[in-house]
């Protein structure tokens, strides 16, 4: 019996601080707090209200020369010609990607870039592509082989930057022989 009392005990006790933040806030709001909304007056269409306090004058509109700024500003690049190196896991089959060259890193648009991969296989290298990805678009650029047949080697590649990449710009290098065809992803952005 004492341990439901002590219950009822605290619960009225909780239950008496609950309506007193009750009163407290309602006298708050009702004092503090104006209750009363000014009801703007109905105004025709091209009718400019004549009560405006002082302190908020009616001004021209700014008008700037200043254009906006993409939103969120990209994160810069590094300028002109980047050398990269392409780790594969050893037990990827199919031609081993290298080192790599991409000059520059940072294209105007409708400038040109260019590639050189090291590409290496145990058979003959039969194609290497090179996949650009950019804010709008995706494009593949066949690579051609220093040396037409080879098993190691550099193949390359020039292409025109005709698509901004100010949000995405990924190149991926795929590479196939007969042992089958390897991809590398290099996010540059």
């Amino acid at each position: 019996m004492l341990k439901n009392t002590k219950v009822k005990n605290v619960f009225l006790i909780s239950l008496l601080i609950l309506a007193i933040v009750f009163v407290v806030v309602s006298y708050y709001y009702s004092q503090i707090v104006p209750t009363q909304v000014e009801q703007t007056p109905d105004l025709t269409e091209n009718e400019v209200p004549t009560d405006i306090p002082e302190e908020f004058p009616l001004t021209e509109p700014v008008v700037s020369d200043v254009s906006p700024t993409v939103s969120p500003t990209p994160r810069p690049l590094p300028h002109g010609k980047r050398t990269f190196v392409v780790s594969l896991p050893a037990n990827v089959k199919g031609p081993r990607i290298g080192k790599g060259t991409i000059d520059p890193y940072d294209p105007a648009l409708n400038g040109q870039q260019s590639l050189v991969i090291e590409v290496n296989d145990t058979v003959s290298v039969q194609k290497v592509v090179a996949v650009l990805k950019t804010d709008n678009k995706t494009v593949e650029h066949a690579l051609q082989p220093e040396t037409p047949g080879q098993m190691k080697g550099n193949w390359t590649g020039t292409w025109v930057m005709d698509d901004s990449y100010d949000y995405t710009y990924v190149l991926s290098v795929r590479a196939t022989s007969a042992n089958g065809t390897t991809m590398a992803d290099l996010t540059t952005r």
